[in-house]
């Protein structure tokens, strides 16, 4: 964004800048596990199947999520490409996996760190619940702020998204850092996949009792 290499992307130049922040994820845990997973099959790794976790919760947000944006916070993409699945470029389902490990690594380190900090089970469970309803409002408004210079993402009100678009994207992270969280170190690649997609349900139910109760913010 700061140096607007944008201006010069069409089709495959949005493609690339997915792919290329997509593939590390992907190929690192394949290629250059760490030792404690080395002599294990590639699709049973810790990191494997948190990126089919993270995969399956991503692309149902793109695919199905994304128009609530449009349709509940007048958002718009009018990025110079004509690679779209269900009107979202496909770009953006790449750049996700990235954005969305990110996010959830570091929620995992976070939470650990701030919950281990307490000894009392009441106030574990208390600690993680402001940790999530912080980091997750946190990382929704640096996202959309961050966006505020790149001009083929537009918003209609741009102070109503970054006050109540951010708590509206954040309903995504305040289910999916606890739940990734619990991804068992000893499951399976159909098993992460089910628990990605359980979680994206709930996501969904609750994206849609904000379009019933609360309905459009612009």
């Amino acid at each position: 964004v700061v140096t607007k290499m944008y201006e010069d992307f069409c089709n495959w130049g949005y493609m690339t800048v997915g792919v290329t922040a997509f593939l590390p994820h992907v190929l690192v845990p394949i290629f250059f596990p760490p030792k404690c997973e080395a002599k294990i099959p590639w699709y049973t790794r810790n990191a494997i199947r948190a990126n089919i976790w993270i995969g399956c919760f991503g692309y149902v947000g793109n695919y199905f999520w994304t128009h609530y944006f449009f349709n509940l916070l007048d958002a718009k993409y009018t990025f110079c490409t004509t690679w779209k699945l269900n009107n979202i470029p496909i770009a953006l389902f790449f750049l996700t996996q990235a954005y969305f490990c990110f996010y959830h690594a570091s929620s995992n380190i976070l939470i650990r760190r701030c919950v281990n900090a307490v000894s009392k089970p009441a106030a574990k469970i208390v600690v993680e619940v402001l940790v999530v309803l912080t980091y997750t409002y946190f990382l929704a408004f640096m996202e959309a702020f961050t966006l505020a210079d790149f001009p083929y993402y537009t918003i209609a009100d741009r102070r109503a998204m970054y006050i109540y678009g951010s708590a509206f994207y954040a309903i995504y992270f305040i289910v999916s850092f606890p739940a990734f969280r619990r991804l068992s170190r000893f499951g399976t690649a159909l098993g992460a996949a089910r628990d990605g997609l359980a979680a994206a349900m709930l996501v969904f139910i609750l994206l849609d009792l904000w379009r019933l109760t609360i309905g459009a913010i612009t």
